[in-house]
């Protein structure tokens, strides 16, 4: 399959990163515009999720609860401009994506600039897709179960996730990183499959940061892969 790669220093495309608040010179405004193209040519609309939120009930609260508030909000504003296409709305997606990767940064301990920069420079479908996993911070975990604020299993979370991105995943997690491109981790993109036998995970783009439902008992959290696994640890690219 042909694998198209950005570069993890430069947003790809470049990306404009604050709003513009007067006429942008026209060198501004034809990087909007191409960014606006490459966004509508890759990433596919948003799917609704199919998990029946108004029965679930009130979730468990996370740490993390303002961090999902954030990739909401930021799925939202990216909505809103495959709507209407206007290049303010697109700033406005930026602009929120960025930042709920500072408040991510802030949650662990990250330098926020190199997370804003690794999700920037990352796919736009796969920006999608891990802001689809960290809506769902502080669900809790369901073996076999794949439901928007109701529960994930390991492979409930990326199927839910990238299905938000328009992109189908088989169910379980060893088919999901069978099915997947293999990569370095110093090549893996946030959004990026993390997985080692019987647990897939998303790759949040910088320092073995990853989003993912961990086991029962637990919530869908950003943390760390563990010292133990860090050498271990395969990573795969999705739609590589």
């Amino acid at each position: 399959m042909f694998r198209s790669r950005c570069s993890r220093r430069v947003e790809c495309p470049p990306f404009p990163t604050s709003p513009m608040t007067s006429p942008p010179r026209l060198s501004v405004f034809r990087r909007v515009v191409v960014a606006m193209a490459v966004m509508l040519v890759a990433a596919p609309a948003l799917t609704i999720a199919t998990g029946d939120v108004a029965d679930a009930g009130p979730r468990p609260r996370s740490s993390a609860d303002h961090v999902a508030v954030a990739a909401t909000q930021a799925l939202a504003a990216l909505e809103d401009w495959r709507l209407h296409g206007d290049p303010s709305r697109y700033v406005a997606y930026v602009s929120k994506r960025d930042a709920t990767a500072q408040l991510a940064a802030d949650e662990l301990g990250l330098d926020a600039d190199r997370l804003t920069v690794a999700w920037g420079s990352t796919h736009p479908t796969k920006q999608t897709a891990l802001l689809g996993a960290i809506t769902q911070l502080g669900v809790p975990y369901r073996s076999m179960m794949s439901s928007e604020g109701v529960g994930f299993d390991c492979s409930g979370l990326t199927t839910y996730a990238w299905g938000r991105a328009g992109v189908g995943l088989t169910r379980s997690s060893g088919d999901q990183i069978r099915e997947a491109a293999r990569v370095d981790r110093d090549e893996a993109d946030a959004g990026d499959f993390v997985y080692y036998p019987g647990h897939v995970m998303m790759y949040l783009g910088i320092d073995h940061a990853v989003v993912h439902s961990p086991n029962s008992g637990n919530l869908v959290e950003i943390t760390f892969v563990s010292d133990r696994r860090q050498d271990t640890v395969v990573y795969a690219d999705p739609i590589g």
